[in-house]
Formats: structure tokens, sequence, C-alpha cells
């Protein structure tokens, strides 16, 4: 995985390893992205020897404080068996004591999860790393998925740490052209047709059979009742927000074409003046992206704005999959594909008789994510009552989002880019270009 777009990531690494002094370093970035993955290459081929790798997890602050000190004891000389440290403190001391000697990388994986369990651990690195860090050689990683805790704590001025961090590194998802390696098997269609049910997620990837056709995946991965797609889509937002009712509400209506406050709003029946606080959030977890009007004179006092959701993934869940768990959990899904191939019904926007390659720029000039459209597509795997009319009632009790008519693609230049790209889930306008905001 990690020869797959991630040399990027491996040269800040190594940059910060050459430095002389000590290093703060802050990696972050979504689910099954590939950020473990990436550390513990990087600490394998810089010598496990001269480093550390910890993983915490939810449980209390004595069995996690047990756990550590094992993993420092293995750097002590005399390597002893069944230490344990009197307390978080003594324990975090311990590093930059070692690293005086020589240089060392401590690796705290899940930081989130430590920090729930032991509150004052920011305030005992803060204090250590401004007391103890100068005369050491240490290189102290902390690393986390939970965006909005990890941004929390280096960014946010009120917090301990923030402005300690010399380097923050955040992992992003592989982009569209970066599909070829995984999945050498797919053509230009087939790529194109993943990326918009997947997106660039490096776990999903490895999961994903290009011995099949797309659609036997989707069959196979996402419409099975044990996949772990199953409950990706919630996990991923219930990381991030611990009451998401009423934001799971707006994406279910974000992913029923829905895109402005006001249609937002009265169909998920949150107050108008509320939604906006809601959106506000969404956006900055990095869940959804605002959509601005290339015609708007002011960007950032503009009202005149649109909203979609930001991962291909969850696009897809909210799109076909969120309002009908039932038909999963009874296996309906589990319908062979008709002989008359569904998938040649996917239609490639932005590619020009096909010359669009994986490693090259669409010729478009953007990202072909939402380029596919897989409803058609998915008929035949799922009943009809899948596909309901506007305002018709599923078996869940709720009420189908309004199926808003699809008109004519239109323009969107995304944010440091010149060139337009096309797709479905972009068009907000046939009168006036857009632009995401993030």
């Amino acid at each position: 995985m990690v020869s797959f777009n991630r040399e990027r990531e491996l040269a800040e690494l190594d940059d910060l390893l050459r430095q002389d002094g000590p290093q703060f370093l802050v990696v972050y970035g979504r689910r099954r992205i590939g950020k473990t993955t990436l550390l513990t290459h990087w600490i394998d081929r810089h010598g496990a020897k001269t480093s550390a790798y910890w993983v915490a997890h939810r449980t209390t602050s004595d069995v996690l404080l047990r756990g550590f000190s094992d993993t420092i004891a293995r750097l002590l000389p005399a390597r002893p068996q069944g230490i344990v440290f009197a307390n978080w403190n003594a324990a975090l001391q311990q590093i930059f004591v070692l690293a005086r000697q020589q240089r060392l990388v401590v690796v705290f994986d899940e930081f989130p999860y430590l920090v729930e369990s032991v509150p004052e651990i920011p305030t005992l690195l803060q204090k250590l790393w401004d007391q103890e860090s100068r005369e050491t050689q240490v290189v102290l990683v902390l690393c986390g998925s939970h965006y909005h805790m990890m941004h929390h704590q280096f960014l946010s001025p009120r917090q301990p740490l923030y402005g300690r961090a010399t380097a923050v590194v955040r992992v992003e998802e592989m982009g569209h052209g970066d599909l070829g390696p995984f999945l050498s098997r797919y053509g230009t269609k087939q790529l194109v047709e993943t990326y918009s049910v997947i997106g660039g997620v490096p776990k999903y990837l490895e999961l994903w059979d290009d011995h099949v056709s797309v659609l036997q995946n989707v069959e196979r991965l996402i419409l099975s009742p044990a996949s772990l797609f199953r409950h990706e889509a919630l996990m991923l937002i219930q990381d991030e927000i611990s009451e998401p009712r009423t934001y799971l509400a707006i994406l279910e209506c974000l992913g029923a074409g829905l895109k402005t406050p006001a249609d937002l709003a009265r169909d998920s029946g949150i107050a108008i003046n509320h939604m906006g606080k809601y959106l506000h959030t969404l956006v900055e977890l990095r869940l959804v992206r605002r959509v601005l009007s290339e015609d708007a004179p002011d960007r950032n006092r503009t009202r005149v704005s649109r909203y979609e959701i930001r991962d291909p993934f969850l696009r897809f869940y909210f799109e076909f999959l969120y309002r009908h768990p039932e038909l999963i959990e009874q296996n309906r899904g589990h319908q062979p594909p008709r002989a008359s191939g569904a998938c040649g019904r996917m239609q490639m926007a932005g590619s020009q008789n096909g010359a669009w390659r994986p490693d090259q720029p669409s010729p478009t000039g953007g990202s072909p994510e939402a380029a596919p459209r897989l409803q058609e597509a998915l008929r035949p795997l799922l009943p009809l009552r899948f596909h309901q009319a506007a305002g018709a009632t599923g078996d869940s009790g709720r009420r189908a989002p309004v199926q808003r008519p699809r008109l004519p693609t239109d323009r969107v230049t995304e944010p440091g880019s010149t060139s337009p790209h096309y797709g479905r889930s972009r068009l907000l306008s046939s009168s006036s270009n857009w632009r995401s905001t993030s």
C-alpha cells in the first residue's frame, strides 16, 4: 500500500527525521486511509531498535499504562519484563531520558482513544515537551483518525498542545489516477465506476476484486449483511459526532439530491435558522462540502450556496442504501446480475472516446468521482421498492425524500484549479458556474 501514492508523505517524514533537534509530528486522516501502514513502514525502514510504536484502544487508564510501559521497556538496555511505571508522567518522562542519548522515534497511534481514557495526557505532554525536549533527539508522533479531536487538540489556541507541533501531515484518499496499481485488470471505465462507489480509500481498494465486475463487487462487498461496509458509513460519522441523528437526516436528504439549506430544512424537518449550524459542522468535519457560484461577487459573504456529500462512498451509501437497511438484512440484494449487462448502462462523463488513462488527469481536468450513474445499474440487484416514487413510505417507516429532476451537467471549478470538470453531483444550476470551497 505504501508504494502507491504515499511518496510525498514518506518524503515529509524522512525530511523530519533528518532535521536536528526534537520534532513533534501530528498525523491524521480518516479511518482505513493507511496511516498505520505508512508509519510502521517508515519506522521499519529506519530501524526498529531506535523506535517505539504503540496503539491506544478504548479501555481504562491502568490497562493502557501497562501496555505502554511494556513498549517503552523494550527500549531499555536491560529490557526488563513486566515493568509498569508508577504513573503516566513517569512513563512519558522516560521517553525524553532515552532520547538524550540517541535519536528516538515514538509513535502514539489512535491518540484520541488515549485522551478519552487519560484526559490529562495533553497537559503532561505539553509540560514535558516544554521542559525536557530541548536537550533530546526525540521524534514524537501522535496519530489519530478522529478529525475533530485531532484538529481541536493541536489547532485550538485553548488546548495545551497548541503550537507544539513542528509538522502536521494529513493523509488523504488516493486520487482516481492511483487506482490502477490496486486494480490492474480493470480498464478506464471500470476504474471510474469503482471510484464512484468507494473512492480512493486504500482498505476498500484492497477488498475490491478486479477478477469480477464492478457490480459483482457491489453485490459481494456492499450489499452483503456481513460486509465491512454494512456499518462503515455510520461508524465514520459516529467517530466524529456523538449524537448524529440530526446530521444523519441532513446526509439522507443530501443523498436524495437536495442541495440548498431551504430544501434540506423542509425535507428533514429541521428549522431553517438552525440548518446553517449543522451544515457548518459537517463541512468542518470534511463530510460535506459547500459549493459556491463562480458568479458570486464575494464568496465569503454570499448566501447563495449549495452542499453535497464529499466522500464518494458516503455519497453512494446515502443515495442508495441508508433508507433501506431491511433489504440488506434480508439478503434480498443478492440476486445475480442480468445477462443484459447492467454495468454497460453506466455512462462515464468527461472522457473523450475512452482516451483518458488513470495515470493522467481526465481530459476535462477534473475528478471522475461523480461521472458514472449507478442507479440504473443497481436496479437488477435490488427490488423495485428500493427505488420508490417521491412521497412513498418504505418498510423503515421514514418518508422517502423528494427525488428532484436531474438537469444537464454544468461546469464546476475546484479550488486551485482553472480546469472545470463535469458530473451529476456537481450539478447545481444551468445558468451559472459553481465551485467547491473545500
